[in-house]
């Protein structure tokens, strides 16, 4: 550009270059803007003025400056403890990434200890202790018995076994036995006299006992009123049955009988046995009889067990999956649960805001966790908040009790899939995971 020039001319390219300087600067650098010098210099093929070159200078030894001086954005160190991301932030992991079918159930203990202590969050509508609501119940009563066998004898086992008391029904409060004995004998006489009548007396005495129980149930020597009979020459008489017979019930509520009629590891039920002893006799004034005795002995024994229910309780509830990933709902209990009933999926019901129902297709029950995941019939937004409709699964033959749980928002899911396939999981509506 030749020193004459128009110095508006020289104004208004200075301006375009600085533009172009400022666009192009790319790290956030300014350029210092300075007016164009009026009076320039040819240096070989590039025209600068005085003015211009000690700009140039000066560009120079700031832009040293700048790149020595430590960067303010400059990244951070990387924590090396547990942070937490809001959700929003890391949605975009679970893009593209599929739930599998039970995949909960491959999760190592740690993530499952994770798992169940992340269901805890969502409030229960109801007290986590049912067992004081409940009434004591009365199982069904346990028959076992010997039937007539001829005295004397020993140790003669009663049948079936007895089953004993299983704790996991709940707490044992009382025990009743029941018990009855039946010791007879049947007494025919003949004279033999062919000379003279007489009078035949008949005498009978037994007893029994019982052992197996927490306590023995005996009779001791019992002898029954004999009886007489007129008998002409040659008669035969037969005396009425003789029939010695005791019974009793006696209720156990001692932690001690308590503890024996509870079952416990390689020890389910006990067999009982019976000892019986008999002595049967006819008698005459004449001395010349012929006497048949036939003497027998019977028992059964009653046993119920009075308790108190333990129906589980249902500690908290959790969800896995989001977006378009399967919603599986994880169930956990605390106290025994009937397996059986636990993955009855006809006992669950999703319930809307709005009142509508989403029946639950599958119900898996996972003993290690005491807990049980359902899979809903549709996904639900993770957004949104329902109730969950269950009947508890008692672990008796009484029904379980329909409870309402609520839950549903951020704060119910426990974690997600990402696009990886790995298990993400969540605490309060924000991820956890450990940065380096």
């Amino acid at each position: 550009m030749r020193a004459g020039a128009p110095e508006g001319g020289r104004t208004q390219a200075s301006h375009r270059r600085l533009a172009r300087r400022r666009t192009s600067s790319g790290s956030g650098r300014i350029v210092p803007q300075h007016p164009e010098p009026s009076t320039r210099f040819i240096v070989g093929a590039i025209a600068m003025s005085a003015a211009g070159c000690m700009w140039l200078r000066r560009l120079s030894r700031s832009a040293l400056t700048w790149e020595s001086r430590p960067r303010a954005h400059s990244q951070r160190k990387r924590k090396t403890i547990p942070g937490f991301e809001t959700l929003e932030a890391m949605a975009l992991l679970s893009t593209g990434s599929s739930l599998m079918s039970g995949a909960a159930v491959h999760l190592d203990h740690s993530s499952k200890d994770r798992l169940v202590s992340h269901a805890i969050n969502p409030p229960v509508s109801y007290t986590a202790d049912m067992s004081s609501d409940q009434a004591p119940v009365t199982s069904a009563a346990q028959t076992v018995s010997i039937g007539e066998t001829l005295t004397n004898f020993t140790n003669q086992p009663l049948s079936p076994a007895l089953n004993l008391f299983n704790p996991s029904l709940g707490t044992l409060l009382s025990v009743a036995v029941s018990h009855s004995a039946t010791i007879q004998s049947n007494i025919t006489s003949t004279n033999l006299s062919t000379t003279s009548p007489t009078t035949i007396t008949a005498t009978f005495s037994g007893s029994y006992q019982i052992d197996g129980l927490n306590q023995p149930i005996s009779q001791p020597t019992k002898t029954l009123p004999s009886q007489s009979m007129p008998a002409g020459m040659s008669d035969t008489v037969t005396f009425p049955p003789f029939v010695l017979t005791d019974s009793s019930t006696t209720t156990f509520t001692d932690p001690g009988s308590l503890a024996f009629f509870t079952s416990s590891s390689g020890r389910s039920a006990i067999t009982l046995t019976m000892n019986a002893t008999a002595t049967a006799a006819a008698s005459a004034p004449n001395g010349n009889l012929l006497t048949i005795t036939e003497s027998s002995a019977s028992a059964t024994v009653t046993v119920t067990y009075t308790y108190l229910p333990v129906c589980p309780s249902v500690v908290g509830i959790g969800r896995i999956g989001l977006h378009h990933q399967p919603t599986q709902l994880i169930v956990t209990f605390e106290g025994p649960v009937d397996a059986t009933k636990a993955e009855n999926p006809g006992d669950y019901l999703v319930i809307t805001r709005s009142g509508k129902t989403i029946p639950i297709k599958s119900a898996t029950y996972n003993p290690a966790t005491n807990s049980v995941t359902l899979i809903p019939a549709r996904r639900l937004n993770v957004h949104h908040h329902f109730r969950l409709s269950l009947v508890i699964p008692c672990p008796n033959e009484q029904t379980g009790e329909t409870v309402v749980i609520p839950f549903g928002g951020k704060r119910s899911l426990i974690g997600f899939y990402n696009h990886r396939g790995q298990f993400i999981p969540v605490h309060n509506g924000k991820i956890e995971r450990f940065q380096r």
